[in-house]
């Protein structure tokens, strides 16, 4: 997964986590249309303002500052919708938001403003705007509920994950949620080494934020670290 590709990595606490672990390119079903009709709104929203994404030099220490490259952004972000559409869920109604999911962050990318880094022991963090009208349920609902536990799977390939719902850290002054994502790719059937993600979802001052932290196989995130980057995103966003 290339870290200077904000839209797809940002999807990892979501869904793209299980689409690309099935071993192909990360046609939308009957959500697809819905999504897309989303996409197509928030796109149209005045663009989220630089000012308010962190600098490299605002970011926290230990972390090393990795920019967009916008073309592989786009490729990456096509990509992950197309896999989560191909992808059969289990249980089936989670295919549905998932796909949503995507494509709204398809859609409304080049509305949003966002970069990644990365940490020590190969773990990669991501930041990522978006218009305030694009809404966190769009994202949390393909991890949480009956989703909340979901096997995804594309040919003999695929990816079992658990989700739990946690609250932001404290002091980010905003409104939202924390999703802890553990999974276990599944190769020819067999399981292998589980990997962990977490993501925060939330909105300040009318723009959707999405941060990321994810491990290496057999490790697990940086909390401190990823706290320290969603309170410096959410004071970042609110004070422009």
């Amino acid at each position: 997964m290339r870290r200077n590709a904000f839209v797809s990595v940002a999807s990892i606490g979501a869904i793209a986590f299980a689409a690309a672990a099935c071993g192909s390119s990360p046609s939308p079903s009957g959500a697809g249309a819905e999504a897309s009709s989303s996409g197509a709104s928030s796109s149209e929203a005045p663009p989220v303002p630089a000012a308010r994404l962190l600098a490299a030099s605002e970011i926290p220490a230990g972390l090393q500052y990795h920019p967009v490259d916008p073309t592989a952004a786009e490729q990456q972000a096509i990509q992950y919708v197309e896999a989560a559409g191909q992808a059969t869920y289990d249980p089936a109604e989670c295919k549905d938001p998932a796909v949503h999911a995507q494509s709204e962050l398809q859609q409304t990318r080049l509305a949003g403003q966002g970069f990644a880094a990365s940490g020590e022991g190969g773990a990669v963090y991501t930041v990522t705007l978006l218009p305030g009208d694009v809404k966190v349920a769009s994202f949390t609902a393909a991890a949480t509920g009956k989703c909340s536990a979901v096997t995804v799977t594309q040919g003999q390939n695929g990816l079992r994950k658990q989700s739990r719902e946690e609250p932001l850290p404290a002091g980010a002054g905003a409104q939202g949620t924390v999703l802890t994502t553990t999974g276990t790719p599944l190769v020819g059937g067999s399981p292998g080494t589980e990997a962990s993600t977490v993501a925060a979802y939330f909105t300040v001052n009318a723009t959707t934020a999405i941060v990321t932290a994810a491990a290496p196989a057999g490790a697990q995130p940086d909390r401190a670290a990823f706290d320290a980057l969603v309170r410096a995103t959410a004071e970042k966003a609110a004070a422009h």
